[in-house]
Formats: C-alpha cells, sequence, structure tokens
C-alpha cells in the first residue's frame, strides 16, 4: 500500500511540475526569453508530448525566425489526438499560413472557434497571434475579439498594441498597453512595451522609468536589461551601461547565441570600445566565432575613422588592428558571410594599404551582392581612382551611374580619370555635365578649361578662354583657396590675349597673378613681352 500511495504521489507531482513547466514556458515566450522557453518545452517534449508543448514550441520557433522547425511542432501538435482541444486547430492554422494557404488557415481557425465555443479568450488571441506581422488588420480583429470575451487577458492587450505598433500607430498601441496596466499595473511586461514607446519616440526620460519598473518587477526578464543598457547609452549615462548588459548576459549563461547580443548593441549604439571589448572576451572563449570576429573588425574601422581628424596615431592602429581581426575572420571555416564583410574588409585593407585585397574585396562586394549600396560603388570607383586606376574607376564610376541616380562628385570623378587616361572628349562631356549639376562650383569651370587646352594641344587656340574667364568669375570669391588654380588661369588669359595683340586686357591678367604670386617667374617673362605699364 505504501509503494502504491508513493508511486500516486509521484505521478500527480509530476503532473503538478508538467503544468508548472508548461507555463514557465509560456511566461519566458511573453518575457521574450525564447531560449529559456525552447529548453523548457524541449525537456518536456522528449518525456511527455502534448498539443500544447508542441505547439508553444512552434510559436518558439516561429517568433525566432526558424520557420522550418515552426512548422515541424505545428504539425506534431495537429497529430496528436485530443479532443476538444481548440488548440490543435491553431497549430493547424498557422501551418497553413506558414505554407502561404490562408483559406485552409481559416477554415482552421474557425474550427478552433466552434471547439472552445467561441468563449475561449486565449483561442482569439492565438490566432491573432497567428497572423500578426503577416495581416495586422486581420491580428487586431481577433485581439478585439479576446478582448471582448475577457477584457482582463493582459497578453492579449499587449499583443493587441503590438499590432498597432507594426502597423505605425504608436498612439493606438499606447493606449491597449495603458488598458493592461490599468488590469494589472503589477506585471512587468507591461512596463518593457511602455518604455519601447518612450524609447521609439526618443523619450528616454520615461523610458529609462519605465525600463527600471519593468526589472524591479521581474529582474529575470533578460531583453529589458539589454534594452535598459541602450537607454541609458543614448541618455549619456555611460556608467550604468555595462551592468545592464552584463546583467543580460547573466541571465543568458546557458545560451552561446545570446552571449554576442552586447557587443552587437554596443557597435549599433556606436560605443566601439565596448563592442571591442565585448567582443573580444567572447573570442577569448570561442576563437572560432565568427560574429564576434565581425563585430571587432567592424567596429575597429568605424572607431578608427571617427578619431581619423583628432587622433591619426590612435586611428591607425585601430584600422592595422581592424585588418588582423579581418584575416582572423575569413580563416573561419563555415562562417556566414554577409553582404557588409565585403566592403568592411575592403575599406580596412585600403588603411593598411594593401592594393590587392582592397580590389578583391571590393570586386567580391560588387559582384556578390545584387543589393550594394551607391556608397559601395561611389567608394570602390574613387579608390580605384586614388590608385591610379584609370581605366576600371571608368567602368566603376559608369557602372555606378547607371545604377543609380547621378552624384556630382561621381561625374566629377569620372571626367577626371577620363582626363588621365587621355580620352579628352569624354572628359569634356562629363564636365559639361558635372556644370549643368553643380553651377556654382568652380571645378568643373576649371577642369573644362583644362581639357580643351589639352584637345587645343600645344598650340593656345582659345576653346579654353570662356571656360577659364568663367572659372574666374567664381574662383575670385575665394582667392586664397583657389589660389593657385587662379595663377593658371590668369596667365592662360594673359597669354591668349597678349596672341591675339589685346594687351590691355593680357595687361589686366598680368596685373591680377602679380597681386597673389609676385615674384611668379612666368609673369615676369610674360610682362617683359606685353610691357605694361603700372
Amino acid at each position: 500500500m505504501r509503494i502504491i500511495k508513493t508511486f500516486i504521489a509521484l505521478l500527480l507531482m509530476q503532473s503538478a511540475i508538467q503544468a508548472q513547466t508548461v507555463q514557465d514556458a509560456k511566461k519566458a515566450i511573453e518575457s521574450e526569453f525564447y531560449f529559456k522557453a525552447k529548453k523548457i518545452l524541449i525537456g518536456l517534449n522528449a518525456t511527455a508530448p502534448t498539443v500544447e508543448t508542441n505547439y508553444y514550441l512552434g510559436n518558439v520557433y516561429s517568433i525566432t525566425g526558424s520557420i522550418d522547425s515552426a512548422k515541424i511542432y505545428y504539425k506534431k501538435a495537429s497529430e496528436l489526438v485530443e479532443n476538444k482541444n481548440a488548440l490543435i486547430y491553431v497549430a493547424m492554422g498557422k501551418l497553413n499560413l506558414l505554407n502561404n494557404k490562408p483559406a485552409e488557415a481559416k477554415e482552421n481557425f474557425e474550427s478552433a472557434i466552434k471547439v472552445s465555443k467561441s468563449k475561449s479568450a486565449e483561442i482569439f488571441y492565438q490566432i491573432g497571434e497567428a497572423y500578426y506581422k503577416i495581416d495586422n488588420n486581420e491580428a487586431i480583429k481577433y485581439f478585439d475579439i479576446a478582448y471582448s470575451t475577457d477584457a482582463s487577458l493582459v497578453i492579449n492587450l499587449l499583443a493587441y498594441g503590438d499590432a498597432y505598433l507594426a502597423s505605425e500607430k504608436p498612439s493606438e498601441a499606447m493606449t491597449k498597453y495603458e488598458q493592461a496596466r490599468t488590469v494589472n499595473d503589477n506585471i512587468a511586461v507591461t512596463h518593457l512595451r511602455i518604455a519601447r514607446i518612450h524609447s521609439k519616440t526618443g523619450n528616454h526620460k520615461d523610458a529609462i522609468a519605465e525600463y527600471e519598473k519593468t526589472v524591479a518587477l521581474d529582474p529575470t526578464i533578460a531583453v529589458a536589461w539589454k534594452e535598459l543598457g541602450e537607454e541609458y547609452y543614448l541618455a549619456g549615462d555611460y556608467a550604468k551601461v555595462k551592468p545592464c548588459f552584463d546583467k543580460y548576459v547573466e541571465l543568458n549563461a546557458e545560451d552561446k547565441a545570446a552571449r554576442i547580443v552586447p557587443a552587437v548593441t554596443c557597435y549599433q549604439i556606436g560605443d566601439y570600445t565596448c563592442a571591442i571589448e565585448e567582443a573580444t572576451k567572447i573570442i577569448a572563449d570561442e576563437p572560432n566565432n565568427f560574429i564576434a570576429w565581425r563585430i571587432l573588425y567592424w567596429a575597429h574601422f568605424d572607431f578608427g575613422d571617427s578619431l581619423r581628424k583628432i587622433d591619426a596615431p590612435r586611428s591607425a592602429t585601430l584600422f592595422a588592428d581592424g585588418y588582423k581581426a579581418v584575416q582572423s575572420y575569413w580563416n573561419i571555416p563555415d562562417k556566414k558571410v554577409i553582404a557588409l564583410d565585403y566592403p568592411y574588409s575592403a575599406r580596412l585593407a585600403v588603411e593598411v594599404k594593401d592594393t590587392a585585397k582592397a580590389m578583391f574585396f571590393y570586386g567580391m562586394a560588387l559582384s556578390n551582392d545584387t543589393t550594394a549600396t551607391q556608397e559601395v560603388y561611389a567608394e570602390y570607383a574613387k579608390y580605384l581612382y586614388n590608385t591610379k586606376k584609370y581605366a576600371d574607376a571608368i567602368v566603376t564610376y559608369n557602372q555606378l551611374i547607371t545604377k543609380f541616380d547621378e552624384g556630382a562628385l561621381d561625374v566629377y570623378f569620372l571626367g577626371r580619370s577620363y582626363f588621365q587616361t587621355g580620352d579628352y572628349v569624354n572628359a569634356d562631356t562629363t564636365y559639361a555635365n558635372f556644370i549643368i549639376m553643380q553651377p556654382n562650383s568652380p571645378d568643373g569651370y576649371l577642369q573644362r578649361a583644362k581639357t580643351k587646352g589639352r584637345i587645343d594641344g600645344d598650340e593656345i587656340k582659345g576653346s579654353a578662354l570662356p571656360f577659364y574667364l568663367k572659372y574666374i568669375e567664381v574662383a575670385e570669391k575665394d582667392i586664397e583657396k583657389n589660389k593657385k588654380n587662379l595663377i593658371e588661369a590668369y596667365l592662360y588669359c594673359a597669354y591668349w590675349y597678349n596672341s591675339i595683340e589685346q594687351n590691355t586686357d593680357a595687361c589686366i591678367y598680368i596685373m591680377k597673378t602679380k597681386a597673389i604670386d609676385p615674384e611668379n617667374t612666368f609673369v615676369k617673362e610674360l610682362e617683359q613681352v606685353v610691357k605694361c605699364t603700372n
């Protein structure tokens, strides 16, 4: 008898633990602690699978973007035979939506409502969650029904607000969050949502207050610590940032993927010192953590770039260390390369003057990424120009101009590239285009004048004259800045006017030259020929 009683007691205890475990998993999902929820549900599913354990595991995978895994568990939930369990039909409906079968999904959701006799706010809420971000209007419809069924279901009100927020309606979202707070002001995830609204609208003071209340009510909500650290940084309260990130890591001690979050977050908010420190710690434990290496070299480049004009030696050191990190990154097997890895690798190669690698990485950026940005094309084209690879620069600038809207600087350096290869006709046409784009810039007139001079050859034919005159008109607004090129323009005008025996005009430009460069050898020689009277 004692053995039987003990067995019954253990069985009841196991049932109680199972129920609590499922609830713990749901609470972890609500708190966005997905690693914890997944661990609980996988553990339970291994010994006592139910519709609920499979369904909520499907939810976790769906939320975290593992759609194939989500489909597996929704299918498992739908195949378990449990009479009058409406979640079976919700699982089938979610599987239908993931397989792009909205009509079948709707039928299954209607079956779920029928099985629950239209009395379960939880079922309406779960259907709303199925449509969230797929069709927010449909999601809101079901959240509204859930609210009319049970106005006290806080998680439904929060999801209701989330759907409004995803639809770019923050004021409506805040209304739902406030309703949730009215139901129960001591639920941490409600304050988390309100904090996010304040953060989204730039109200950092109120955001911090709500995040602080969130972690005070439930210090185990890891994501709240991370976001509180971000807000402290944005508010300039830097001393409080790292403790928040440390707490986030502590709560995610078992989740290796979560360890990278502080490094990524520090990088995203522009705290490059923190990003470097956090990434370095991870690499010490996981030498092949390619995400940590990526953050490390991104942070080194951006930090060095920000210091370029104020601390050049430190900037150079950061670039050198960043390039070492690049090399470590590319040597890691089985890494998942993303588009930005190529331009950042190229930028660091440029800084350490590894021309071959710079060209290789820029080439990879353009050939492997169909969404390569205008910035990357422009960077590569300018780099080719700076390294005197003018023919390649012409090709890349033309690709850039064809693919994107013309940028004035891109057109200008395309003209310079044509000029450097001796293609003066295309250079002239390109500078003419630049002048149309930037009529108040002296550079277009100067370069077109130079190009016309090259087309004329050794003999001064005067085709450059109108462009030098226009250049002088614009450039004389800042003589000191344009001094060198003004001398060139003045001398050309003086030579030309002398060649057509208009010495009065020639003398005007000789005097202009003497005014800013009295010791100029050429003007002294020309003055002897023209014989200007002072």
